[in-house]
């Protein structure tokens, strides 16, 4: 069998915990910007399903890169997970405040 491409529970942390901070900012900035917003409607057809398909590729592309970075480092995965809930609840009460208002 070919070579077996595996992602660290660090790796995919690191890239989950990058991609909810950069969502909430790609949120706010799209709702903003009728251009950013007016662009994404016309290539696929819907906003949000662009931004869903970006952050998709976004993870992706960081799980690769932040696992080939990781690869010769020890990250302790039980330190990195508070830190990555925290986030991830924080950037969810920006996103829910931001549309509250």
């Amino acid at each position: 069998m070919g070579n077996k491409t595996s992602f660290s529970k660090s790796s995919l942390q690191i890239s989950f915990l990058l991609c909810s901070v950069i969502n909430v900012f790609f949120t706010i900035t799209k709702e903003f910007n009728a251009e950013l917003n007016q662009t994404l409607k016309s290539v696929f057809s819907n906003s949000w399903f662009g931004q869903m398909l970006i952050m998709i590729l976004l993870f992706i592309l960081l799980a690769v890169a932040t696992s080939s970075w990781l690869k010769n480092k020890k990250i302790d995965f039980d330190k990195l997970l508070p830190i990555v809930v925290f986030t991830s609840i924080i950037a969810l009460f920006i996103c829910f405040g931001f549309y509250v208002k």
